[in-house]
């Protein structure tokens, strides 16, 4: 297991996350309302309807979907084998889009 790998591996993964929601922010600020802070949730005119939440839920899965596919693609060119490999390597990777998540 390379850790410098898996650490730049989570790094392009939290790119293209908070990349691909903060443009879809930017289309439509609505689209992921319900992660906002409850204030501002409260403080909107009109509270989030049932097709926001489901366009919510498609984007979060296509999202989520694309970012384990380059984590699994990722560890398949890299030929990493073993249990604990494998998990070490998903958790540095994850860890590290939770932490970009958490920052941006």
């Amino acid at each position: 297991m390379d850790v410098i790998q898996a650490f730049l591996d989570g790094v392009a993964i939290a790119a293209i996350f908070n990349g691909a929601v903060a443009a879809l922010v930017l289309i439509n600020p609505r689209f992921f309302f319900d992660s906002y802070p409850k204030a501002i949730q409260k403080a909107a005119p009109k509270q989030m309807t049932k097709q926001e939440k489901k366009i919510n839920g498609i984007l979060t899965v296509f999202i989520v979907g694309i970012c384990f596919a380059y984590s699994t693609a990722s560890v398949l060119h890299k030929g990493i084998t073993g249990f604990l490999n494998l998990f070490w390597t998903g958790y540095i990777q994850w860890s590290i889009l939770n932490l970009g998540d958490f920052f941006l």
